[in-house]
C-alpha cells in the first residue's frame, strides 16, 4: 500500500517570515516618529570620511537623522570601520535620491529593515524541513533580539557596532548552512565575509576573531570532486587568512591617543578602585603613589589623571600591554576587576544617550522602549551579578554541547548547536576584552559581546527543532523491470572496452 508523500510548503514560510519581518522592523524603527542613538562624540570620526558632519549641540541628548556636510576648516581623525562600507552606501544613495544631507540616517533604517527580512527568512528556510510552526517560533526569536532597543537604537547613528551585528548574523546563520551541507562552498565564504565584517568593525572587535577563526579552521569542505587531501583544506585556510586580515587591518590602525585614553580609564576607573589601596596600585603600575588621588576619575571628569603635573612623564606607560603585565601580577585584582564588570554586563543598556529626534517632543535623552524585552529580563537577574553572569554563559554551553552530542554530523541540529558555542565563544571574548581594557562606558562597549550572547538561545531554540540527522541522499529509482539502478551510458562504454 503505497503511503502519501508528506505535504511540505517549500521555501512559503521563509518567504513569509522574511517579508513579515521586515514590515514589523520598520514600524518599529519609524512608527510614531523615527528612533536611532545619540552621539557621544565618537562619530565625528566615522562620518568625516563621508563628508559628513555633527551638530555637538545634540550631542548625548539627541539622535541625529541627517547628517549635513561640514564646514570648509573642519578637521578629520578617521579611524578603520567596516561601518564605512554601508555609510558609503548611504551617503551615494542620499546623493541618487536628491535627499537633504550629506548622509541620510531614514536610508540606512530602510537598508536594515530589509536585511531584517533577509535573516529571519533565512532562519526560517534553515528549519524547513521542520514544521512551520517552528519556523515561526524560532523566526520570531530572532525578531525578538534584532528589534530589541538595546541593539535597535544603533541603526541610525554614528556608531560602528552596526557592521558587527550584521557580520555577526550573517556568520550564524552561513554557519549553520556549513555544518548541514547546505551548499557548504558558498555558505562558507559567507560564513567568512561576515566574520571579517564584525571582526573590522573596531579595534575592540578583534577579539572575535578567535572564536571565528576556530570555527573556520576546522570545517573540511571539498573542492570539486576532490573530498580529501590537501583540497580540503584550501577553504578552511582561505577562511582563517581573511578573517586574521581582516584583524590585523583594524588593529594596526589604532592611535596612541585613542589607547593612552581607554588604558588610562582602565586604570582609574576599574583597577584602582577594585585594587582597595589606590596608591599601591599606582605604584605597582610605576605611576607615582600621590596618583591615587584620581580612582575613580576618568579621562573627561575635572582634575583627571592626565591634568597632573607628573602626567608627561608616565605617558609611555599607558599600553594595553602595560596594564596586561599588571593584572598577571595581580590576579585578584584581574579577579575583582572582572566580578565588577558584571554589574554592568546586566544593566544591558547605556541609559546617557538619547534616542529620538531633536524634534520629536521628547525630553534630552528620552530613551524609546518599543520593545525592551531583553533588558527588562536581564535587570530582573541584577541581583545574581557575574555569578548569574558566568551561570548564563554555562547554561548555553551546555546546551549546545548536549545538543551537538545528540546530533548526527552534517545535520542542520549540529549545525545550529556549534554556531550556538561559538556565538557563546564570541560573548565571552568580548566580555575579557572589555571590562580588562576599557574603564569608560563598559555597558555600551558590551554591547555585541550582549548581542552575541542574546542570539545564542535562539539558535540552541532552533537547534532543538531542527533534524538530528542529515538529509537522506536520493536513491536511483530501479529500471523497469525491478532490477538493479540502470548502468549508466560511460559505465556501459567502459564494460565494452573492457
Amino acid at each position: 500500500m503505497l503511503t502519501p508523500p508528506r505535504r511540505t510548503f517549500g521555501v512559503l514560510p521563509a518567504v513569509l517570515c522574511g517579508v513579515l519581518g521586515a514590515t514589523l522592523m520598520a514600524v518599529r524603527l519609524l512608527v510614531p516618529t523615527p528612533v536611532g542613538m545619540a552621539d557621544n562624540g565618537d562619530g565625528v570620526r566615522l562620518l568625516c570620511q563621508l563628508g559628513a558632519d555633527i551638530d555637538g549641540s545634540e550631542r548625548f541628548a539627541f539622535a541625529r537623522f541627517v547628517y549635513p556636510a561640514p564646514g570648509p576648516d573642519a578637521a578629520c581623525e578617521p579611524y578603520r570601520t567596516s561601518q564605512v562600507l554601508q555609510l558609503r552606501l548611504t551617503s551615494w544613495l542620499t546623493d541618487l535620491f536628491g535627499l537633504p544631507g550629506a548622509v541620510d540616517m531614514h536610508v540606512v533604517i530602510v537598508q536594515d529593515c530589509l536585511l531584517t527580512g533577509l535573516a529571519i527568512g533565512t532562519m526560517a528556510w534553515l528549519l524547513r524541513r521542520s514544521p512551520w510552526w517552528a519556523q515561526v517560533v524560532a523566526a520570531a526569536g530572532l525578531f525578538l533580539v534584532l528589534a530589541d532597543a538595546t541593539f535597535a537604537g544603533y541603526v541610525a547613528s554614528a556608531y560602528s557596532e552596526p557592521a558587527a551585528f550584521t557580520g555577526l548574523v550573517a556568520f550564524a546563520l552561513a554557519g549553520v548552512a556549513v555544518v548541514s551541507g547546505e551548499r557548504p562552498r558558498t555558505a562558507f565564504l559567507i560564513a567568512t565575509a561576515g566574520a571579517a565584517l564584525a571582526v573590522s568593525a573596531k579595534i575592540g572587535m578583534v577579539t572575535l576573531a578567535v572564536p571565528f577563526v576556530l570555527f573556520l579552521a576546522t570545517r573540511r569542505l571539498p573542492l570539486g570532486r576532490r573530498r580529501t587531501g590537501v583540497a580540503s583544506f584550501v577553504l578552511a585556510g582561505l577562511g582563517v587568512v581573511a578573517v586574521g586580515g581582516a584583524a590585523t587591518w583594524v588593529y594596526t590602525d589604532e592611535q596612541a591617543g585613542f589607547e593612552r585614553v581607554n588604558v588610562a580609564n582602565e586604570i582609574t576607573i576599574a583597577i584602582m578602585p577594585a585594587s582597595g589601596d589606590p596608591a599601591r596600585a599606582a605604584a605597582d603600575l610605576g605611576l607615582p603613589r600621590s596618583f591615587g588621588r584620581f580612582s575613580g576619575k576618568g579621562w573627561w571628569a575635572r582634575d583627571p589623571m592626565h591634568s597632573a603635573p607628573e602626567w608627561p612623564s608616565v605617558r609611555a606607560l599607558m599600553t594595553r600591554e602595560h596594564v596586561a603585565g599588571y593584572f598577571l601580577d595581580h590576579p585578584g585584582v584581574a579577579a575583582r576587576v572582572l566580578g565588577a564588570g558584571g554589574d554592568d554586563y546586566l544593566r544591558f543598556r547605556p541609559d546617557d544617550l538619547g534616542s529620538y529626534g531633536a524634534t520629536a517632543g521628547e525630553p534630552p535623552r528620552a530613551q524609546e522602549c518599543r520593545l525592551c524585552l531583553l533588558p527588562t529580563v536581564s535587570h530582573a537577574f541584577a541581583w545574581s551579578r557575574f555569578a548569574g553572569v558566568l551561570g548564563y554563559w554555562l547554561a548555553c554551553l551546555t546546551g549546545a554541547v548536549v545538543l551537538a552530542r545528540r546530533s548526527a554530523a552534517g545535520s542542520p541540529r549540529r549545525g545550529f548547536a556549534l554556531v550556538a558555542l561559538v556565538l557563546v565563544g564570541c560573548a565571552v571574548v568580548q566580555y575579557l576584552t572589555t571590562v580588562l581594557g576599557d574603564g569608560a562606558e563598559v555597558t555600551r562597549h558590551l554591547v555585541v559581546g550582549l548581542f552575541a550572547a542574546s542570539l545564542a538561545p535562539v539558535w540552541l531554540l532552533a537547534a532543538l527543532f531542527a533534524a538530528r540527522r542529515p538529509k537522506p541522499e536520493p536513491v536511483e529509482p530501479p529500471d523497469e523491470t525491478g532490477g538493479e539502478p540502470a548502468a549508466e551510458p560511460v559505465q556501459e562504454a567502459d564494460a565494452a572496452i573492457e
